[in-house]
């Protein structure tokens, strides 16, 4: 993995999600060829670098990534993408998500 595509931050992960690269998918999501590089691609975003991603044992599928300024949300199951349109910043999506889970976070599907 590149260093710009590893996790790099100091915001507290919410509780049932995981910022270890591994556990997020690891090469085979995010990589230079991973399905996160395609599903971008196809979408139209910049180059997505992981931030968190919902535990196995918490029953989700969900990630968490930045791509340019905005940040999106990813069932790769479904296939389903949300831009995340509040809050907006990891900080403040990371405290939504730990004081009130995904629906706190106010998100707008991207086009397939």
């Amino acid at each position: 993995m590149s260093a710009a595509q590893q996790p790099t931050t100091t915001v507290a992960t919410p509780r049932g999600w995981t910022d270890v690269y591994e556990e997020m998918g690891g090469d085979y999501e995010w990589g230079p060829e991973g399905v996160a590089a395609g599903l971008a691609a196809r979408l139209g975003l910049a180059r997505p670098t992981p931030c968190f991603a919902q535990t196995l044992s918490s029953g989700g599928p969900v990630r968490l990534f930045q791509a340019g300024d905005a940040f999106y949300l990813w069932n790769p199951i479904q296939g389903h993408v949300w831009r995340a349109t509040k809050p907006t910043t990891l900080a403040e999506i990371a405290g939504a998500i730990s004081s009130g889970g995904l629906a706190a976070v106010a998100c707008e599907e991207v086009d397939k």
